[in-house]
């Protein structure tokens, strides 16, 4: 009697913790039943839902093609973007190895202290110049819009961003 009581219970409590798991972060949650591996989940991998986001061609030609560009700012931009998406993924590629030895440093018996915060640095400094040069290339690609297109641009970015925010109004 005393064992079925106490199998009971822990069938009982292992299902009230799966029914709360499961209302805390729904049915189909994104990662659910999912193995995260090297380079795959948050913050790794080649898709990447927060942070820096890549420059994707057709991303950007979408919100640019609301702007009436001519077909040599077309050209011209589709250019810059190609430069700055291979320049960017050679930055992104020298950042690998270093997460990998800082990973192997993770696991290490003694915590090296001063290794970690060199490796940190380092890939802080790859990724510090990455946003400069995402900064940069949306620069020149502004500087090839006309004044009239850099402004209705603004008013389109302005608009999203409205449509963005939340300030807790139902208004």
């Amino acid at each position: 009697m005393k064992k079925l009581a106490i199998i009971t219970g822990a069938i009982l409590g292992l299902a009230v913790a799966g029914v709360s798991q499961t209302s805390i972060a729904g049915p189909k949650h994104k990662h659910q039943g999912e193995h995260r591996m090297h380079g795959e989940g948050h913050g790794g991998g080649e898709f990447r839902k927060r942070g820096m986001r890549r420059i994707n061609m057709k991303r950007a030609m979408h919100h640019l093609s609301h702007l009436d560009l001519s077909e040599q700012q077309k050209i011209d931009i589709k250019a810059a973007i190609k430069d700055g998406m291979q320049a960017a993924q050679a930055k992104r590629d020298s950042i690998a190895p270093l997460k990998d030895q800082l990973r192997e440093l993770a696991k290490a018996e003694t915590v090296d202290a001063s290794a970690i915060k060199t490796l940190s640095a380092q890939i802080a400094d790859v990724k510090s110049d990455l946003m400069i040069m995402h900064i940069a290339k949306k620069r020149e690609i502004g500087e090839l819009l006309t004044e009239e297109q850099r402004q209705e641009l603004a008013e389109m970015k302005a608009e999203h961003r409205k449509h963005r925010t939340f300030d807790g109004d139902d208004e």
